[in-house]
């Protein structure tokens, strides 16, 4: 009897922890004096739901039109979050239209939010935002997400001809870590389309953000950069750097600023961010990598992405100038496929670089316009360590002696006469890498005879779940191939059976416990840093292990765990 008790008291127990409450928001039907937990009772107002809604609670919203100007006023645990929600995509509008809002969600100093299906929509005024996530003072806040969410026509002036200057301003979707800071944000398939930003970007995290993922979203036909990733402005007494994250998975198109460069996904002041598998195509550049003013950015990694059609470089990297001292340090850009970017023939090539330290360029592949500009050196001191090889190059016309690369304002008109002029360069080729086509709808896939193909640096690194532009298989055949689609993935071996098990806490600081659901058997859990080096391998022989990892640096770790013939990799924040 005293046994069954315990099982009822533990099952008890587990049936709070995830216990989940139903409310209802229906703008025609609905009463803010109801209690919401019907839909007989729905409440009004979406702002009735962020004020009453508790742990665990999926607010379900009507289909309809909300002029709101929301703000939660509860959290969610990291067991139980809150769940604002349409049931079906753009069926809920939070609409702006005719309003004086400043905002139409603020989530500030809030944790454990998430909110999905939701159309935020149609507000004009000046320094007016469509989504703000921020901390103020010093609390902080974590677990806060948007999944399948929808920011358009969210603009700091009707006039689309309107010249803006510095004081010209509208946020489709902004991030704002203070003092307290912001971690494990997550944006999951947003579309961010049809801004006028002037100013300002369409989706920007900035200032103390630590442990994020932008993936899968749509970020196309705005007035300025697309995706932006900035620390160092100031917005934070400390820690003041947006670090330890990915951007992966993203379209960005048509980001294009009238009066100057403007960059599909863009990096300033950050830190330990992964740019990969992304498209970034028709913007003013492709991925830029910068250092405006005083900051350093650092250990930035571009890989496996497709960039094509920019105005500017696919990839623009360095800081601007030697009277500042903005710098770009530690970066990686390997395994991107670059087509026919620097459309407004200012020779810049495909890749532009200036004021760097320590940049590794291998395993790309740059095929040009018709204009036959490979890629550009800047010299804006300091600048060293600048490291090509195993890239692929091509122009139109298959004739290196018309190819041309300035390195220090000296311009060389002939590929072979630059690599042999470089000596570190030995390892990279010209000739056309064979894609599938470049006629019509483009298709970067390699043909079976191409030369890319196993022609990588057979040392490179990859973390543990890496995958190419496809989502498939980094490495086939033993070595890596140049660009960022890995061909013969219908001959790799099928992946290992997939390991249940977790690691808490996430972030951790100096121990975390690795729990498994059976027995492990030559159990191995192995920690990558976000270069892919392994830093820290230990045997597991138990259902439930803590790993010390406080000789760690702070950062984003990936973390393969091994049971036999199951595996599983995790992501791990270390943050002190």
């Amino acid at each position: 009897m005293r046994q069954n008790l315990i099982v009822l008291t533990v099952f008890f127990a587990i049936s709070q922890l995830f216990a989940q409450t139903h409310f209802y928001v229906n703008g025609v039907t609905g009463n803010d004096s109801n209690p919401g937990t019907s839909v007989a009772s729905s409440w009004k107002t979406i702002q009735k739901a962020c004020n009453a809604a508790t742990a665990g609670g999926i607010v379900h919203i009507a289909p309809g039109t909300y002029t709101e100007s929301l703000e939660p006023h509860v959290s969610g645990t990291a067991t139980n979050l809150i769940t604002f929600k349409a049931d079906l995509p753009e069926t809920v509008f939070i609409d702006g239209t005719g309003t004086n809002f400043i905002c139409l969600l603020r989530v500030e100093n809030r944790s454990y939010l998430h909110f999905e299906n939701l159309v935020f929509q149609n507000l004009t005024k000046n320094a007016c935002n469509g989504v703000v996530v921020e901390t103020l003072g010093n609390p902080s806040a974590t677990g806060i997400s948007f999944k399948n969410c929808i920011i358009r026509n969210i603009r700091w002036t009707a006039n689309t001809n309107a010249q803006p200057d510095d004081s010209d301003n509208a946020h489709p979707f902004i991030a704002f870590g203070r003092n307290g800071g912001l971690t494990n944000l997550t944006l999951d398939g947003l579309q961010v389309y049809n801004n006028i930003t002037g100013y300002s970007e369409a989706l920007t995290l900035e200032g103390n953000i630590s442990g994020f993922v932008v993936k899968n979203c749509t970020v196309r036909d705005n007035s300025n950069i697309g995706i932006l990733i900035s620390g160092q402005r100031g917005v934070s007494d400390v820690n003041d750097t947006v670090r330890n994250g990915t951007v992966s998975n993203n379209l960005c198109y048509n980001n294009i600023n009238p009066n100057s460069m403007s960059g599909g996904i863009y990096v300033c002041g950050g830190s330990n961010v992964i740019i990969e598998r992304n498209t970034c195509h028709t913007n003013g550049y492709g991925i830029e990598i910068g250092a405006e003013e005083d900051e350093n950015t650092h250990d930035i990694t571009v890989k496996n992405n497709i960039l094509y059609n920019n105005q500017g470089g696919g990839v623009e990297v360095g800081g601007y100038n030697e009277d500042s001292a903005g710098i770009v340090t530690n970066c990686v850009i390997r395994n991107n496929t670059f087509y026919k970017n620097d459309t407004f023939n200012e020779s810049v090539g495909e890749l532009h670089i200036t004021k760097v330290s320590n940049c590794v360029i291998q395993n790309n592949i740059f095929y040009t316009s018709a204009q036959r500009s490979l890629f550009s050196v800047h010299e804006i001191a300091p600048q060293s360590g600048i490291s090509f090889h195993h890239n692929s190059w091509f122009s139109p016309g298959n004739n290196p002696a018309n190819a041309s690369v300035i390195w220090h304002h000296v311009e060389y008109n002939n590929f072979s006469t630059y690599q042999s002029q470089f000596s570190f360069d030995p390892y990279s080729t010209f000739s056309n890498p064979g894609f599938v086509s470049v006629t019509g709808t483009l298709d970067f896939h390699l043909t079976g005879n191409s030369p890319c193909i196993n022609q990588g640096n057979g040392a490179t690194v990859i973390t543990a779940d890496e995958k190419d532009f496809d989502g498939n298989n980094r490495i086939v055949g033993g070595v890596i191939d140049r660009g960022a689609i890995e061909s013969g993935n219908a001959l790799a071996v099928a992946p290992a059976a997939l390991l249940e098990c977790s690691l808490l806490p996430n972030p951790a600081s100096t121990a975390v416990t690795l729990k498994l659901t059976e027995n492990p058997d030559n159990g191995v859990v192995e920690f990558f840093d976000n270069l892919g080096r392994s830093v820290l391998t230990e045997n597991v022989s138990q259902i439930e292990t803590v790993l010390d990892v406080s000789r760690l640096p702070e950062g984003i770790y990936f973390v393969k765990i091994t049971n036999g013939a199951s595996q599983s990799t995790l992501k791990l924040l270390i943050e002190r």
